[in-house]
């Protein structure tokens, strides 16, 4: 399995939580760009995924998509590609990383113990009738320092793999 289908194949599982962007899109605007980060166990194997827009220097990065096979969350996935974001996002000289996220999930407590302000809380579409909590992290280029999973202590999570 490639890493489109993997995507794919976890979005349709967690459709009720993160919304649906269709497959072709997945194929055409991130993969063949790697606006992506896979996120793995110790073994290799794929776990969850992340979808951010392009990386451009002067412009803000935004994250389209996060999500973690369920039994596999609370294991410091998130944290290690959250770390690359923020690498990608450092190296190409981006001044901010921002993000959505309902705000009924338990992901919001995640965006902030990582560093994420957030700035805004607004209605959802009408379908879920939800609200959005959006996040902003602002990027320092002079001597950001990138925060590092082991910084951390979250209830639930004694080590981070």
């Amino acid at each position: 399995m490639d890493d489109a289908a993997f995507i794919i194949g976890l979005m349709k599982t967690e459709t009720d939580a993160l919304g649906f962007i269709p497959a072709p899109a997945i194929r055409s605007r991130w993969i063949p760009y790697g606006r992506y980060i896979i996120q793995r166990d110790r073994r290799g194997r794929r776990r969850g995924y992340l979808l951010h827009g392009p990386a451009k220097p002067g412009r803000e990065l935004y994250v389209n998509q996060v999500c973690i096979e369920y039994d596999h969350r609370l294991r410091g996935h998130a944290f290690f590609a959250i770390q690359a974001l923020f690498n990608r996002a450092h190296d190409a000289g981006c001044t901010a990383i921002n993000l959505r996220c309902a705000a009924d999930l338990s992901a919001n407590w995640f965006w902030l113990a990582v560093g994420f302000k957030l700035i805004n809380v607004i209605p959802g579409g009408h379908r879920r009738n939800r609200n959005i909590a959006v996040y902003r992290m602002d990027l320092h280029l002079d001597g950001h320092q990138v925060p590092t999973p082991h910084k951390f202590q979250l209830p639930g999570v004694s080590k981070v793999a």
